[in-house]
């Protein structure tokens, strides 16, 4: 498996704190690591260093490379520009494709608490199973409340067969509705 951490940002959550040059994940709000420190700590050394990969604009290349000194540097990938979470994913998943051939892409953003690790590690082992039988996989949690920022996975009521552990086919996915549709 390789881990994909996607680095971008615009620096606009968090301002005043975390800006353009310096956003929310290059920033320690959780604990006295930052962001994505935390993120790049949560999967290794179970995942080696040599099979994970960020994804980060050009503004915020030596920012990565100075805060995840363990990442090895052919493993940054710059983007010619930004333009939003899946072109950055395809970029990725066409760099490993090229360099490594086929094979599993965990995708992970900077900026996200996760715990504890090693549920985590648990649950990524678990996707990496259903993912060899051909499926893509998504990490989802229930809504605490009605939220238009974040997007909603709508899951199917039974169970897919052949695994010791639950996992559902996704019906439908919205990105980031109205706050009327979040609601709802």
């Amino acid at each position: 498996m390789h881990v994909v951490i996607i680095a971008g940002g615009s620096g606009e959550r968090f301002w005043p704190r975390s800006t353009r040059d310096r956003p929310k994940q290059f920033q320690p709000i959780i604990s006295d690591r930052t962001m994505i420190q935390e993120t790049f700590r949560r999967v290794y050394p179970d995942i080696p260093a040599e099979r994970i990969h960020v994804v980060a604009g050009p503004r915020l290349k030596d920012l990565v490379l100075e805060q995840l000194p363990g990442l090895d540097e052919p493993n940054l990938i710059v983007e010619p520009e930004g333009r939003n979470t899946a072109p950055a994913i395809g970029l990725a998943a066409t760099v490993i494709h090229r360099s490594r051939g086929d094979s599993i892409m965990a995708v992970l953003t900077s900026d996200h608490l996760i715990a504890p690790r090693e549920r985590f590690l648990q649950a990524l082992d678990r996707a990496s199973m259903v993912a060899r039988s051909g499926r893509i996989v998504v990490f989802g949690i229930s809504p605490s409340r009605p939220a238009s920022e974040y997007g909603y996975l709508e899951v199917g009521l039974e169970n897919i067969p052949g695994y010791d552990f639950e996992v559902y086919p996704v019906v439908s996915f919205r990105e980031k509705p109205s706050p009327d549709q979040a609601a709802e």
